[in-house]
Order: C-alpha cells, then sequence, then structure tokens
C-alpha cells in the first residue's frame, strides 16, 4: 500500500509525486502513457504576457493560480518561485538544467523562424534567446532534415545558413537518435562563427554537448526537447523511488468521506492519499457530455471553452457544492478549472507540488 498515489504521468502528476517523496511517503504514479510533457516543446511558461498578469491572475477565484493565493499576488510569486526552484533542481539532477527567470520571459527562436515566449528553458536552447544573439550566427541546416526551414530561421536570428551532409531523409527525432547513438557527432561545421543555431536535434536523452558555442532552437511539438523534458522527469521520479504503474485508474472503493482505492488492470491499488493530475479531455482526465466530469470520480468540473476542470478549496482539494468532495483526494495541473492561458507550466508545477505535499500529511 503506497502513502500517495498519484493519476497522471505528466508534468504536475510528475512534480507532485516528487513533492510527496519528498516529504517522505511512499508514492505510485499511474499513468496511461507519458504526459503531455513528452509532446511538448520542452519550453515552461508561467505566466500570460498581459501587463499586470500575476496581480490579475491571482486576483481571479476561478484561475488555480488565485485559488491557492486567495487573492496575494507577493505570496503568489513566492510559490511560483519555489516552485521554479524546485522543478530546476529536479531537472538540473539529471542533466538537463533549466535556465531563465520568473521576472522576464524571454523570446527564443523557433524552428518556424518566429519567436516563441518563455520563463524557463533547457539551458542547451538559452543562447537562441532573441537579446543574447551576438556576432555571426550560424543556422546549422543538414541535408534531408524534413520540417526545418533554415532560411526562414536564418532571417530571424540575422544569421548564415551552413549546410552539414547527414545520410538519407530524417525527421528531428531520427537525427537526434542518431547523433545519441555517436553517429556523424559532433557535425563538422564551417569555423568562423560565434554562435551555431542547431534544429532541435541535440539528442533524445540529454542534451548533447558541442564543442562550439551552440544554442537548440524550440519547435512545434512534438520535438525532442518535449521528450528530454519527460525523460528527465521519469529518472527524477525512478531516484525517488516512485513507483510507476501503467495502465488506466478505475473502479474507485469509497469509504465515507475517503477514497480508499482504484482499480487499474484488474488490480486494486489502496493509498491513504490520492492526487488527480491527469489533464483535461485529451489526456483523459476529464469526460465530455451533458456536464464535463473527472473520469475516476465523476465530479463536476466547471468552467466554459478551454476552461473547463475541477473546482478545489486552498489545499487542492475537488470541490462538491462548495465543500472538499474527499478528505484524501487532491488535484493538480490542467484538470483544475480555468487553468487556460499561456500558464499552465506553471500552474502544474505550483498545483503539483501543493498537492503533493498536502497529500504527504
Amino acid at each position: 500500500m503506497s502513502d500517495v498515489l498519484v493519476i497522471g504521468g505528466g508534468l504536475a502528476g510528475a512534480v507532485a509525486a516528487l513533492a510527496a517523496a519528498g516529504a517522505g511517503a511512499t508514492v505510485t504514479v499511474v499513468r496511461r502513457a507519458r504526459g503531455a510533457t513528452a509532446m511538448g516543446s520542452g519550453a515552461l511558461e508561467f505566466l500570460d504576457a498581459s501587463p499586470g498578469a500575476l496581480e490579475r491572475l491571482a486576483a481571479d477565484e476561478f484561475h488555480p493560480y488565485g485559488r491557492v493565493s486567495g487573492g496575494d499576488a507577493a505570496w503568489l510569486r513566492g510559490r511560483l518561485e519555489e516552485a521554479a526552484g524546485f522543478l530546476g533542481r529536479v531537472l538540473g539532477a539529471q542533466g538537463l538544467p533549466l535556465d531563465g527567470s520568473l521576472a522576464a520571459a524571454g523570446h527564443f527562436i523557433t524552428a518556424e523562424g518566429a519567436p516563441a515566449r518563455a520563463h524557463f528553458v533547457a539551458r542547451a536552447a538559452a543562447a537562441g534567446e532573441r537579446t543574447r544573439l551576438r556576432g555571426r550566427v550560424a543556422v546549422v541546416d543538414f541535408t534531408g532534415l524534413a520540417r526545418w526551414p533554415a532560411r526562414q530561421v536564418a532571417e530571424a536570428a540575422e544569421g548564415q545558413v551552413v549546410t552539414v551532409a547527414t545520410p538519407g531523409l530524417e525527421n528531428f527525432t531520427g537525427l537526434a537518435a542518431r547523433f545519441d547513438a555517436g553517429l556523424d557527432w559532433p557535425p563538422r561545421v564551417p569555423e568562423g562563427f560565434d554562435l551555431y543555431l542547431f534544429p532541435p536535434v541535440l539528442g533524445l536523452e540529454r542534451p548533447l554537448e558541442t564543442p562550439f558555442p551552440s544554442a537548440e532552437v524550440l519547435a512545434v511539438p512534438p520535438s525532442p526537447p518535449g521528450w528530454r523534458l519527460q525523460r528527465a522527469l521519469d529518472r527524477a521520479l525512478e531516484a525517488a523511488g516512485v513507483a510507476i504503474v501503467a495502465g488506466e485508474a478505475s473502479s474507485p472503493e469509497i469509504e465515507g468521506d475517503r477514497l480508499a482505492s482504484i482499480r487499474i488492470s484488474g488490480d486494486r491499488f489502496p493509498a491513504r492519499a490520492f492526487v488527480l493530475a491527469g489533464g483535461r479531455f485529451v489526456g483523459g482526465g476529464l469526460v465530455s457530455g451533458r456536464a464535463p466530469a473527472d473520469s475516476l470520480l465523476g465530479l463536476a468540473a466547471e468552467g466554459g471553452r478551454g476552461t473547463w476542470g475541477l473546482p478545489t478549496d486552498a489545499s487542492m482539494r475537488p470541490l462538491r457544492g462548495g465543500e472538499p468532495a474527499f478528505a484524501n483526494v487532491f488535484a493538480a495541473g490542467a484538470l483544475l478549472g480555468g487553468a487556460a492561458g499561456r500558464s499552465g507550466s506553471g500552474v502544474a508545477a505550483l498545483t503539483g507540488l501543493a498537492a503533493g505535499r498536502n497529500a504527504a500529511r
């Protein structure tokens, strides 16, 4: 029997599991598949770009930031900094250090040429932030690489395309796997440039280091950086002693005001506390119908287009009729109502940390 059972294996679920394990709990993560994190760009955005975003979201009672902060923007800023620091330490220990700041988002060159906004990126991408570009910039093109508009990227970076030959037709993932295997690595690039911008192909497990100044641009998901982020979280879970079970949670067993156990692939899993972090409709955390609800317990969702999710109290316990539905059930991440906009990574980190710690108590 685990102390805490987390349902969902994306960023929110992983942070909740790691937070609970860090508090001394035995933890099991149940997931149907790797979460949306693996399908992302690898960039993390904690707040949108609108003026006064933090203060506005702290005052929004429906948004998760407002729910946990009670309208206190200074408190919210401190908790977001704490969540970012927690995530940075976890990923850094697994060979994926982050670069960035909550105080000011960066604008990073992407594989589409247009800039992407993010508060934190893997250090391998940091030098691709537009204000950091200095001197002569080379955009590395690979023969046969699909979906890599090197010329458009070079225009955005005010750089020059340099071409490197690779055998056969490759996509980002295929070329990254080839480099991971040590084939054609490091690539032979012409000398004389201050920075070499690469497509997102610098390895699948961990960012590969080049013997010259380089940065990896962000890409529309799915891409190797998103896979690296998920793999780093998986390694962190393993290092923390968290058990990972593949399957779908069903058949909840309820005793009074507590969830006692769930069924996974025919086996029953009891726990002292549970964290729901399975995302929304695509992730399977919510089911649609006349009234959207969570897929395990049937708790009613609130919101509207793009904002459907579970209402919770400040401790992250889902509500039913304005009161906690269960004494030992918590929720985190995109499953929460009002978590729309460009703050998804921050919501996952902040609420995952809170839900995991509260579940471990």
